[in-house]
């Protein structure tokens, strides 16, 4: 389930100057033939590929999954279209739709199918024809792309036969028309037009490309034609301004790509890239390429090209690319080809089989059969950071999976070393209602769990003294890593008082904590709360909707206050480090923890506790490397800290080779019980690092403090006549964990609860209280949660359990609600 890192594994990562190929090997599933001649498109992170062929014409749609590395072939229904050659493929966000194309040899075709992405049915169109005009004849070679709103595509040029009543006496004629087919009505009432334009259209040609994008200064909308054939290889460009509809060849700097066809052509960002192709084979072949007797000859001097181009969109300035290439092996970058299929998914371009040449003696191409893809720019920041299970030792997170990224750089520091001191108390059963329609004290703007407070007997606290015979201060060694403790005389000078800032101390001062001897003297009584906040652990949810199990953490301390009668303090002083750090000395006053309403649990009165200090140090701006993992999920059990750090640098140490298991390099460093983390997440690809995702509530992770119950897993969620049913598991050891008491929280809508006071600002409540570990959530209950918004909605519960030391870590599900789609099943497990 977690992908734990391996100490013998070399980190060899580099920020790449360089563009650099990959393979793809050992796919699974049904691999498609080789072919030239068809075309890819992109839809929701899987790559379509239909049609082309070398030995007849393929009629076969395949889709490749890059998460799996497979491979699938889809059950297809309606008008199947026949097997097409050289045609047009576009799509929306709900469909594909095909035009034209090659049918046989000479033969090409005038129809319009459309594919239903939901279900996988064909269909064929047959669209209106704007008055007093005519509907694209039949053609191949042309380009055919959608508009950035979905709704229109954009037909243009292409060639085709004369002779259509004998196409065995092929007369070829290339086109420069463009249509506009209106997809934005029902399939019913698809139209053609032809639209007019301004300024000079470009010369009639096939095999172009085609590509969409909005201007970055004037926002148009534009459409670019590059290269293809008429009697000639072309390398111009031609821009169709959208908006006002005209025609424009500008001058592009840079040095240009060598005239082609039957090349791709992919956007990403404000590029345009360009791959393969048809090209000459040198310049002396080239001199007589006006000449329609010597293009006949042309076969034999045909070369087919593996450059990659850049055209800058925004600067109209082509860009060369340096390319890796292994000294000692050619399979570092693709075979040059043609024909071939190509599509971006995220910043990744993928390029498919297509031929590699033309073979006279056989009178016929052969085709590539290798799959390749190129990272374009380094990863985004991957995205939902979230802890799953949290132990006495470890940390498991995830990341959402992120295709453009090969590797997961995880680094870790430790920012608080949480010290627990509790005491067993009893606690009087509870006879309240098991429901309850309190409130869990969490903030709307972070993702803090509930933190439940209880009352505890008055305690005597002294508010301006501490005494004894020893203070004892903790000191934090960077290289270590490690507390060591201090007996002093006395305390040191105050020099500064450092204060928080957004929730962060200053990076650069030492740790120093006092161990307090608390005195009655100049005391006041007053009763005294703590509050034990929610951590998330794993939990498998089983559902006939389904749930996912995600993390969250208390937030670090808040910033100190004025102290009032009512709170209790603990002090936290820095001092002078005498060979790296200024005097220093930090206070912090802990705040006073607020109640939860009183219909939330037992009486006061009757309820004993523990008194729990909780001192947060002070602790060095540093990451530390945790690994290199290959999945989104992490096991961080230990971290490794450099015995030189002075030849790392602080936020990126990824630029040269690391050998973790090395011990006169790296030291290994365990998590520590009760200790608050900060954890960071980075991308890796052949392009380079990306930026970091440090997760909710600034990264800050913590592990267990001993003695708490772990947190419920085996979660299952399904509906009932009554409502939602809820049941968990608790892993108990011994008479001391068991459990007492469970609670279970739902995000709810605030203005769907009817006693607005109730809530207090606070997003979630409480709808089961009781010692039974499964309950019923009613529809009135429900019926006031909070749907989360976006492609799979959920409604979020958060569950925890009590034992006589105090609740423990939370789980926290997302129970989803899906609609049935052909690519996806009903629901989706996403709990892990």
């Amino acid at each position: 389930m977690y992908n734990t890192f391996r100490c013998s594994i070399k980190m060899s990562v580099q920020k790449n100057l360089f563009l650099k190929w990959r393979k793809i090997e050992n796919s699974s599933g049904h691999l498609p033939k080789a072919r030239h001649g068809h075309r890819a498109i992109t839809i929701k992170n899987m790559m379509l590929i239909f049609g082309g062929g070398n030995d007849g014409i393929i009629d076969e749609f395949h889709v490749y999954i890059p998460n799996e590395n497979k491979w699938i072939w889809p059950k297809m229904t309606g008008d199947t279209p026949p097997g097409l050659a050289a045609y047009g493929m576009t799509n929306n966000a709900t469909n594909v739709f095909v035009f034209g194309g090659m049918l046989e040899f000479c033969r090409y075709s005038t129809s319009l199918y459309q594919l239903k992405l939901t279900n996988w049915e064909w269909k064929k169109i047959i669209p209106f024809v704007e008055k007093n005009q005519e509907s694209p004849c039949a053609r191949l070679g042309h380009s055919f792309v959608m508009h950035t709103s979905g709704q229109k595509i954009l037909l243009f040029g292409g060639m085709f036969n004369q002779n259509e009543d004998d196409p065995l006496n092929h007369s070829p004629k290339y086109l420069n028309d463009l249509y506009i087919l209106d997809i934005g009505k029902d399939s019913s009432n698809y139209k053609w037009s032809i639209p007019v334009t301004k300024g000079q259209s470009p010369s009639p040609r096939e095999s172009h490309t085609a590509i969409i994008h909005k201007h970055q200064t004037t926002g148009h909308d534009r459409m670019l034609i590059y290269g293809g054939m008429d009697n000639n290889r072309l390398s111009d460009v031609w821009i169709l301004d959208l908006q006002s509809m005209s025609w424009s060849s500008p001058q592009i700097t840079g040095i240009a790509p060598e005239p082609r066809s039957l090349h791709t052509a992919n956007v990403v960002g404000n590029k345009m890239y360009i791959f393969g192709g048809w090209t000459l084979m040198d310049k002396s072949t080239n001199n007589n390429a006006s000449s329609k007797a010597s293009e006949s000859n042309f076969k034999e001097y045909w070369k087919c090209s593996n450059t990659l181009a850049i055209l800058d969109l925004n600067q109209l300035h082509w860009i060369a690319p340096k390319i890796y290439k292994s000294d000692d092996s050619d399979d570092s970058i693709p075979k040059p080809r043609a024909g071939h299929s190509s599509a971006i998914i995220g910043s990744r371009l993928y390029i498919w089989s297509g031929r590699d040449g033309y073979r006279k003696a056989w009178n016929n191409q052969v085709c590539c059969r290798d799959f390749w893809y190129i990272d374009l720019e380094c990863p985004l920041a991957p995205k939902n950071l979230q802890l799953i299970k949290s132990t006495f030792d470890s940390l498991f997170l995830t990341v959402d999976p992120d295709i453009n990224i090969e590797r997961y750089l995880v680094q870790i520091k430790l920012t608080s070393q949480v010290v627990h001191k509790t005491q067993p108390f009893k606690l009087i059963p509870n006879t309240k209602p098991s429901l309850s329609q309190s409130v869990a004290t969490t903030s709307s703007s972070s993702n803090q769990l509930p933190t439940t407070a209880t009352n505890h007997p008055a305690t005597t606290t002294s508010t301006n003294q501490v005494i004894g015979k020893k203070i004892v201060v903790k000191i934090f060694d960077k290289k270590s890593g490690k507390f060591t403790e201090t007996p002093v005389e006395r305390f040191p000078e105050i020099k500064q008082v450092l204060e928080r800032n957004n929730g962060k101390i200053t990076p650069q001062e030492l740790l120093v904590m006092v161990k307090n001897h608390l005195a009655s003297k100049n005391t006041v009584n007053s009763p005294t709360t703590s509050a034990t906040a929610l951590t998330s652990t794993s939990g498998s949810v089983d559902s006939n909707k389904s749930a996912t199990t995600t993390a969250m953490l208390p937030l670090p301390p808040p910033p100190p206050s004025t102290p009032s009668s009512s709170s209790s303090t603990s002090d936290v002083i820095a001092i002078n480090d005498s060979e790296s750090r200024r005097d220093s000395i930090t206070k912090t006053k802990s705040l006073e923890t607020a109640k939860i309403p009183q219909s939330d649990g037992p009486d006061d009165s009757e309820t004993s506790g523990t008194l729990t200090t909780s001192i947060t140090p002070v602790i060095e701006d540093i990451w530390y490397d945790v690994g290199l993992f290959s999945k989104p999920s992490f096991c961080i059990e230990h971290y490794f800290v450099p015995k030189n750090p002075q030849k790392l640098t602080t936020h990126n140490r990824i630029d040269k080779e690391y050998e973790y298991n090395d011990s006169t390099q790296f030291k290994r460093v365990k998590l520590e019980s009760a200790t608050r983390y900060k954890i960071r997440v980075a991308g890796i690809n052949a392009h380079g690092l990306g930026p970091w995702c440090e997760g909710p509530i600034r990264g800050h992770f913590q592990t267990c403090a001993a003695n708490l119950p772990s947190a419920p897993s085996n979660v299952k969620i399904y509906s009932v006549s009554e409502g939602v049913h809820i049941s968990w598991l608790n892993i108990v050891s011994g008479d001391l964990n068991e459990i007492i008491e469970h609670s279970v929280f739902m995000a709810v809508d605030k203005e769907k609860v009817p006693s607005k006071n109730q809530l207090q600002d606070q997003p979630f409540l409480k709808v089961y209280e009781g010692a039974q570990n499964h309950c019923i959530i009613s529809e009135q209950l429900i019926k006031m949660a909070h749907i989360q918004p976006g492609p799979k909605p959920a409604i979020i519960f958060r569950i925890a359990s009590q034992n006589k030391y105090g609740y423990g870590p939370g789980t926290q599900i997302r129970w989803l609600f899906e609609e049935s789609s052909a690519t996806d099943t009903l629901i989706q497990r996403m709990a892990m």
